[in-house]
């Protein structure tokens, strides 16, 4: 072998041995030009992409931080919220103050929220008076209660532009059904069509286990129903407002895929039960990401007592 062929020879010994040991210090934590070990980095890449995961665009995760009421609890609560029975009127901010406190008392002893009890209540008062209006049982004007509806609206869809999710506004799709298909105009139509699927899912925080997600449900939905009212699980005539949901959502599902119906007062667990077998979801917004300023600011000027607590 010539003393070319012999240089040239040692030098690609010298590059395959360099080349190797980089790539061997590279896997065991070699140095990067910041001086940081590359298994550090690597370790931190990993980091970012699992954040990557939890705030895309494709996946909304769902803060849960009560579960749903069981059923026995909010049987046992109808006993106190329902003193005269189909005689019952007027809203709880009206009602003699040891009703009021009869009433909390009620509501601690099965854990449950006065403002769930207020829309327990309502449901009922309508349920046993099926042909009396709100305005008629005392329980306020049809144009504060649908403003108030509204807002509550207005707060889930800036929860959803904070989550960047991309949707459709019921106008949005009654627009697009009418033009592409007049017929198809008659279907109902949920508040938010996602604009793509996403993956939700619900989750609590586990503080005894170093603050962990815990995923209780998950399900790829294509739409959110809005309800300014507890989801009570005590209603079963189909003509109210909480009777008529497991049909209005099975229809949902039929025409769009599964789906998901948030409660601003929560939902009963019978009633959660039945909406997931039919592939839809019961959410609540316990887990405080939601902006409820204006809506509360609105309530306070109908439904509030003298001391500005909210009890319709």
């Amino acid at each position: 072998m010539s003393a070319k062929q012999k240089n040239t020879s040692r030098k690609r010994k010298e590059t395959t041995t360099s080349q190797h040991r980089s790539h061997h210090e590279g896997e065991i934590g070699g140095r990067n030009g910041n001086g940081q070990s590359k298994r550090r980095s690597n370790h931190h890449s990993l980091k970012q992409d699992v954040d990557d995961i939890h705030n895309s665009p494709n996946v909304l995760w769902w803060l849960s931080t009560e579960p749903h009421v069981p059923l026995e609890r909010e049987q046992d609560l109808c006993n106190a919220i329902l003193r005269w029975g189909q005689k019952e009127r007027g809203m709880l901010k009206d009602q003699p103050e040891f009703r009021v406190r009869q009433i909390r008392q009620r509501c601690q002893r099965n854990r449950i929220h006065l403002s769930q009890a207020c829309s327990l209540r309502r449901h009922h008062m309508s349920d046993l008076n099926p042909f009396k209006s709100k305005e008629a049982l005392l329980l306020g004007q049809s144009a504060d209660i649908k403003a108030s509806a509204t807002l509550f609206e207005d707060a889930v869809a800036k929860f959803l532009q904070t989550k960047g999710i991309g949707y459709y506004t019921e106008q949005e799709q009654k627009a697009q059904l009418s033009q592409n298909n007049p017929q198809a105009s008659k279907r109902g139509t949920p508040d938010f069509m996602m604009k793509k699927p996403i993956q939700l899912n619900v989750y609590s925080v586990d503080r005894r286990n170093n603050h962990r997600r815990r995923v209780h449900a998950e399900r790829t939905i294509h739409w959110i129903e809005a309800k300014m009212f507890y989801g009570a699980s005590t209603i079963r005539d189909p003509r109210g407002a909480v009777g008529s949901i497991p049909a209005k959502m099975k229809k949902y599902v039929e025409f769009y895929g599964q789906g998901a119906i948030v409660f601003s007062q929560g939902c009963g667990d019978a009633l959660a039960a039945e909406l997931a077998e039919i592939g839809v979801t019961a959410l609540n917004c316990s887990g405080n990401e939601f902006d409820f300023s204006d809506l509360h600011r609105h309530q306070r000027t109908w439904c509030a007592d003298q001391q500005g607590n909210i009890l319709p």
